[in-house]
């Protein structure tokens, strides 16, 4: 059930996001959405203790808000990238993607293996959230610098 909850909420995010970040601005966007997103990784730590049906809310707010910023971010890289570094700047930004996804479910578990607790595992994905979000608002200033 968890499942299927973070893959439909998933789905919507994409849409969802980027229509709000086509209004509200892609990098005042990425920064509430990585917020969030950390955020649920954290609490996510501690749902388990609170019952099932908080332990699917947050699973789905954090999906919603982990998923939903890949394509604002590919958004906005396109709209701040000169078109010359476009295909480079996405290569590196799909290296760091998989590689974190590919190194965070060991990152996880050894975590898991050494505390035998939710709470620091979960903790440790909200710092892809945290290094999302710190880019995001060096994204802002660079925006608004730019801009002015």
């Amino acid at each position: 059930m968890i499942g299927a909850v973070i893959h439909l909420s998933g789905m919507v995010s994409t849409t969802v996001i980027g229509v709000v970040s086509d209004r509200r601005g892609r990098s005042k966007v990425l920064i509430w959405v990585a917020a969030a997103g950390a955020s649920c990784s954290v609490l996510m730590g501690y749902a388990a203790q609170w019952g099932p049906v908080w332990t699917i809310f947050i699973a789905m707010m954090g999906s919603l808000f982990i998923l939903g910023d890949s394509g604002v971010l590919s958004a906005a890289m396109t709209d701040e990238v000169s078109p010359r570094h476009i295909g480079r700047v996405m290569g590196v930004r799909s290296v760091l993607g998989f590689g974190a996804g590919a190194l965070a479910p060991a990152a996880f578990g050894a975590a898991y293996d050494v505390t035998h607790e939710w709470s620091l595992p979960y903790a440790m994905l909200a710092i892809g959230g945290m290094c999302a979000w710190v880019a995001a608002l060096l994204l802002n200033r660079l925006t608004n610098k730019w801009q002015a």
